[in-house]
């Protein structure tokens, strides 16, 4: 915003300030006052907005009350900017000091060569003082819209003048006019009383034909005026004679078509009564009928709570069944955990048994004794794991053995020796009908894996292929031993 002025003071003068500040707001002047136009914000902040405002200010007032007020912190560097920027020829406006119970020879020596005035008497020659070019320039704005104001306001006066001039224009007139009718409305009764001397006593309307009395002045039948009086020519054009006489014949065919209508409804009428009676016959029987109704109503309303409450017991009971469902599936899947923690027990005993077999078996001259070996496998197979890997039975075994790229291949192995091929891997091997006779039988002579029929046949479908997955690499890493 282009402030025109710009009030510098200490916070304790601003009671004083205010004042300056709103006489010149008064006047028109755009002026800037911190207190005013600012918020509470930070040091950095309030700087920032300062110098924004002395950049785009003309003039400069410094307010003081006391001489040590003028050179305090940011009053010294408001008016101290200002003059600065002013000494270098970058503001054209003044600076003014305005003191209170101080001279000007108290304060800073920067300002002695600057105009001072007083508080007390600063109103006399302030406005003259600060003026600008963007205030006059507003001033004069100001002055052009009263001007064009005033002369709107001076043409809906004159508007308002000449139309109250034609009302009473025409309140002349339509007087001049009445004293006119007067006398042509007895001059029409004195023609027609001459036309009944000749014994013309009834005439025709020249729209509808319908005969009226010679004295009347409209048709009571179309509504036709006689004006002034039926007798004299040229009262009426053809033109007009035209107009009412097709008006007429348009209202001869609404009024059929009206006839027609209200025929209809005559009719619609006497429908509406028929169905009302025969309305009336059925709330007549259903009256008589209203105590069975309601005694079936009664009776359903009661069957109906009984349902309700057999639904409740079933929906209950199906809520039980499906907790207990939810418990055995729960209590399933820690099963199969517990059977995989201890297939992986098995596992590690059976390596640690290889372990100790390796170490504790006798040497005889450098080379394994065949028999101590064998007496060591026949003790170790009484504690063998439920899952143990093939270490080749025999020459063929080693060659003919097959191995499983993916757990994919294990399933699509698992589903060939199911009944059922339902692809659920959730679901246990005996809801399969799983054959687990040949599997274990060709598991173990195909694949060189080895699995107990006690340890598997609990096992879900997913269950048993981690189980075989897992054993398959030890047994390539056995077989890659004995190749």
């Amino acid at each position: 915003m282009e402030y025109d002025v710009f009030i510098s003071c200490k916070s304790e003068d601003y009671i004083y300030a205010e004042e300056i500040y709103n006489f010149l707001k008064e006047n028109g002047f755009n002026v800037f006052l911190a207190n005013k136009e600012l918020r509470q914000m930070g040091d950095s902040e309030y700087r920032k907005a300062i110098s924004q405002a002395l950049k785009s200010t003309y003039h400069l007032i410094v307010f003081a009350s006391k001489t040590d007020y003028v050179d305090s912190t940011w009053v010294y560097y408001e008016w101290d900017w200002f003059l600065v920027a002013k000494i270098k020829g970058k503001k054209p406006g003044q600076i003014l000091s305005i003191l209170k119970d101080i001279s000007i020879d108290d304060i800073n020596a920067d300002l002695w060569k600057y105009e001072s005035k007083s508080f007390y008497n600063y109103k006399e020659s302030l406005i003259a003082y600060v003026e600008t070019p963007a205030y006059l320039e507003r001033k004069e704005e100001e002055r052009r819209k009263a001007k064009l104001e005033e002369e709107k306001i001076k043409k809906q006066k004159e508007e308002a003048q000449r139309k109250e001039k034609i009302r009473n224009e025409i309140k002349d007139k339509e007087a001049e006019y009445s004293r006119h009718s007067k006398t042509l409305d007895n001059l029409a009764n004195e023609i027609v009383e001459k036309h009944k001397l000749f014994g013309e006593e009834i005439k025709k309307c020249p729209i509808c034909n319908e005969e009226t009395p010679f004295e009347a002045s409209y048709c009571k039948k179309c509504g036709w005026a006689f004006v002034p009086i039926f007798a004299t020519k040229g009262v009426s054009t053809e033109e007009h004679l035209f107009i009412a006489r097709s008006n007429w014949k348009y209202l001869e065919e609404l009024g059929s078509e009206a006839d027609l209508k209200n025929q209809e409804i005559e009719n619609a009428k006497r429908e509406i009564i028929k169905y009302e009676n025969e309305l009336n016959s059925v709330v007549k029987h259903f009256k008589e009928n209203e105590k069975v109704l309601t005694a079936k109503y009664v009776e359903s309303e009661q069957n109906n709570h009984d349902l309700q409450s057999k639904l409740a017991e079933l929906t209950k009971s199906e809520n039980s069944k499906n907790s207990i469902i939810s418990r055995l599936q729960k209590s399933l899947e820690e099963n199969e955990k517990k059977c995989l923690q201890l297939i992986e027990i098995a596992e590690n005993l059976e390596s640690q048994l290889k372990e100790v077999t390796n170490k504790t078996l006798p040497r005889k001259e450098g080379k394994i004794s065949i028999e101590n070996i064998n007496d060591n496998k026949k003790e170790s197979e009484k504690s063998k794991s439920i899952l143990q890997p093939v270490k080749a039975v025999n020459s063929t075994s080693k060659e003919n053995s097959l191995f499983f790229s993916s757990k994919e291949d294990i399933y699509k192995l698992i589903m060939e020796y199911c009944k059922d091929k339902t692809d659920k891997k959730r679901t246990k091997l005996s809801e399969l009908e799983f054959n687990f006779k040949i599997f274990i039988k060709d598991l173990k002579d195909y694949y060189g894996i080895t699995l107990q029929m006690f340890a598997i046949k609990n096992l879900s479908v997913s269950s048993l292929i981690e189980v075989i997955w897992k054993n398959r690499n030890k047994n390539n890493m056995l077989q890659s031993r004995n190749k």
